[in-house]
């Protein structure tokens, strides 16, 4: 006796036209993007993933070039011509002392850290030295190894950063670490004038870490501004939304406020100090630029 054949299901007709139509606009709409954005090479993911990796790493090596031209060209220029060439290349002061940092910062071993790419050199301008330094030469930092930055995002790794540190804050006490990082830092800095006692070298290095330091509170004045952001967010969201708690926004207003006053009267206070023991300097310098622009050319 021969078994009986299986029961085929029925083929849905509207189902198969629907999925074809579907099948034929995806073709026609991935046809579009090629045309559209298209490299001159046709689409592999492989392929496209090693380009924009590629991409990336020469984005990093352009800032730090552009970082060393724009250092080479304020410090041949006086002030005033110097802001005239931002305006001329066509970059903001911010833009341009970021890249300026960060060439100071990458220059000599720790340019092999250029192929990460631009975002990610911004998020590394904070760190240390030492740490940059041993992430170059195949260590760690923040518990990361350099192919472990490299397979990152940007987002991953500023998110990573801001949770080590966060860490280390709150694994011992906030001001026994700034002591020790200030007696390494004082260390430091004496090794560094016992094994060179040029004038003009130590004049150098105070520059360029000034140059970093007045980097880092930059950042932190622009954290500030995406907080200001986020903050006018929530403040409009609070006019519509009866979930958010009564008083939120303001609360949120009055932090930023507050320590942007405080900011602003350490910032003041700073300013004081330097005219005061720099006045005579300032004053030669400004009378020098002064005098730069006074002077016109005798067509007599």
């Amino acid at each position: 006796m021969s078994k009986p054949k299986p029961k085929t299901k029925p083929v849905d007709g509207d189902l198969l036209a629907r999925d074809t139509a579907d099948a034929d606009q995806r073709n026609a709409d991935l046809t579009i993007i090629e045309h559209r954005f298209s490299i001159g090479l046709r689409y592999d993911y492989d392929l496209y993933v090693k380009l924009a990796r590629e991409r990336i790493a020469d984005a990093g090596r352009l800032m730090l070039e552009i970082g060393y031209i724009l250092v080479q060209i304020r410090e041949h220029e006086l002030a005033e011509q110097y802001e005239t060439a931002l305006g001329d290349i066509g970059i903001s002061r911010r833009t341009a002392q970021r890249m300026m940092q960060a060439a100071v910062k990458f220059k000599g071993r720790r340019e092999a850290l250029a192929d990460l790419g631009r975002g990610k050199l911004i998020e590394l301008l904070t760190e240390d030295d030492d740490d940059l330094d041993a992430l170059a030469d195949g260590g760690t930092i923040a518990g990361l190894t350099l192919d472990d930055v490299d397979r990152m995002s940007t987002r991953e790794l500023r998110q990573h950063l801001r949770d080590a540190r966060a860490e280390l804050d709150s694994a011992g006490d906030v001001r026994d670490r700034l002591l020790a990082d200030k007696d390494k830092k004082i260390n430091a800095l004496a090794a560094r004038l016992e094994r060179d006692d040029s004038a003009a070298e130590r004049a150098q290095q105070a520059r360029i870490e000034i140059t970093t330091v007045a980097g880092r509170a930059l950042q932190c004045v622009d954290r500030l501004h995406d907080l200001l952001s986020d903050a006018g967010m929530m403040a409009s969201m609070a006019e519509t939304d009866d979930t958010l708690p009564e008083g939120a926004a303001m609360a949120v207003a009055l932090a930023l406020a507050d320590n942007v006053d405080t900011v602003l009267s350490a910032v003041a206070a700073l300013a004081g100090d330097v005219s005061e023991t720099f006045g005579s300097y300032l004053l030669e310098r400004n009378e020098t630029l002064a005098n730069a622009v006074a002077v016109e050319p005798d067509n007599a």
